[in-house]
């Protein structure tokens, strides 16, 4: 979007609070460049900027020098420059949020609609990154990556992407994984040692089943749990309730109602979520078998 030398002009009289903790010399430079524009004297303030940039200042001060990079460009008419800036502004500090009420009309609307476009795709590979590290057992960095991406998604501009896929899924699969590094992060007991006596061969008991009564387990998170869709209309809201056995490769080993809706539908969600996928449960870091049990409701059709 194009912002012409009249909408910048209107901005102006406005003053954007730095916040800076640098020291004298860099927030002397900062508050100088400020001046040129304000003054309307663009090259010269892009000129100071762009020193700021190459001398390394804080993030918090880099985010503002990029905001005023895209002013100054498009007070100088060079829109698509400036549009560009705004574009390296939001990739280099995606959660930075310029002051929205103290920009023109027209340079607060390129500003959130920049945002809304490419925050998206930052977040996605923001967690993309974060399950590499969490693969890699880098549980640190892999917690630190989940809990950017869920603040991210609560972004003001996200408000409406964020309610729908892929965000929406995007939040759910962050907030499974971030638990999942913060309890292998925990540190653990020391195993006891089992002392073996004579006697009668053992024989070995069936692997244990988890549920959600077990608090020490990690419980599973959902990858792929897709319900099917109820086509015929809805006069009254029902609840059921279906019980998985996953096992301990996230697979649904067996599924079964324990309050039906109708034997139609009834077999349909039973026949999904044997299909369904799942991170396995985990003890101690371990993957264990767990039973698990998924409410399913239909809502009146009216209500919808």
């Amino acid at each position: 979007m194009s912002v012409g030398r009249n909408c910048v002009v209107a901005v102006l009289a406005a003053t954007v609070t730095l916040g800076s903790s640098h020291a004298a010399q860099a927030q002397g430079s900062l508050s100088t460049a400020r001046d040129l524009y304000a003054a309307a004297a663009y090259d010269e303030a892009l000129t100071a900027l762009n020193a700021l940039s190459s001398g390394g200042d804080a993030i918090s001060d880099s985010s503002t020098v990029a905001l005023y990079k895209a002013l100054c460009l498009y007070g100088l008419n060079r829109n698509t420059e400036g549009d560009r800036a705004v574009e390296a502004m939001v990739a280099q500090h995606p959660m930075y949020r310029p002051p929205l009420d103290e920009l023109s009309p027209r340079m607060r609307t390129t500003v959130i609609d920049t945002r809304k476009r490419m925050l998206p795709a930052i977040l996605q590979q923001q967690y993309a990154d974060a399950k590499s590290a969490y693969e890699r057992q880098d549980y640190a960095t892999a917690l630190a990556g989940f809990k950017q991406v869920i603040e991210g998604t609560s972004d003001p501009d996200l408000a409406v992407a964020a309610a729908q896929s892929p965000l929406r899924d995007l939040v759910t699969l962050a907030t499974g994984f971030r638990d999942l590094a913060d309890k292998a992060m925990m540190p653990t007991l020391a195993p006891k040692v089992a002392v073996t006596l004579p006697g009668p061969v053992a024989v070995p008991s069936a692997p244990r089943i988890y549920s959600v009564n077990d608090t020490d387990v990690v419980s599973p998170v959902a990858v792929r749990q897709v319900i099917p869709t109820y086509t015929r209309p809805v006069t009254l809201r029902k609840t059921a309730v279906v019980e998985l056995l996953i096992n301990e490769t996230g697979a649904v080993e067996s599924a079964s109602m324990l309050s039906t809706l109708e034997p139609a539908y009834d077999h349909a969600i039973v026949a999904a979520a044997k299909t369904w996928r799942y991170e396995p449960a985990k003890l101690n870091g371990q993957p264990v078998k767990y039973q698990k049990r998924v409410q399913i409701t239909l809502v009146p059709t009216a209500a919808r």
